[in-house]
C-alpha cells in the first residue's frame, strides 16, 4: 500500500523537487511535473522574455545555473503546518528628514 501525502508535506515534496533537482542538478525536464501550464511567475520581473507555465519557470533557472555555475542550495527549514508567525525589524531611512 502507498502512502498517500498530505497537502503539507505533498507542498513540501515539491519544493525539495525544485531545489535539489532543478537548482542543485539542473534536471529542468522536472518542471512539467511540479509546475501546471497556466502557471504565472509572480517575481523575476526584470529577467528578460519571461514567460508562464514549466517552461518559463525552467527558464529562469536556466538562467540562475548560468550565472551561478557552482550553485548548491540547501534547505534548513520548511513550514507548511498552520500559521507561520514570524517578526521583522528593520529600520527606514527618509532622505527629506
Amino acid at each position: 500500500m502507498t502512502a498517500v501525502a498530505t497537502a503539507p508535506e505533498h507542498n513540501k515534496q515539491l519544493v525539495r523537487k525544485i531545489v535539489e533537482e532543478m537548482f542543485n542538478k539542473g534536471r529542468l525536464d522536472v518542471a512539467p511535473e511540479i509546475f501546471a501550464p497556466s502557471f504565472v511567475d509572480r517575481g523575476h520581473e526584470s529577467m528578460a522574455e519571461k514567460s508562464g507555465g514549466p517552461d518559463g519557470f525552467a527558464n529562469f533557472v536556466k538562467a540562475v545555473r548560468v550565472a551561478l555555475p557552482d550553485i548548491k542550495a540547501t534547505i534548513q527549514q520548511m513550514v507548511a503546518e498552520g500559521r507561520l508567525r514570524r517578526d521583522l525589524e528593520h529600520g527606514h531611512r527618509n532622505a527629506s528628514r
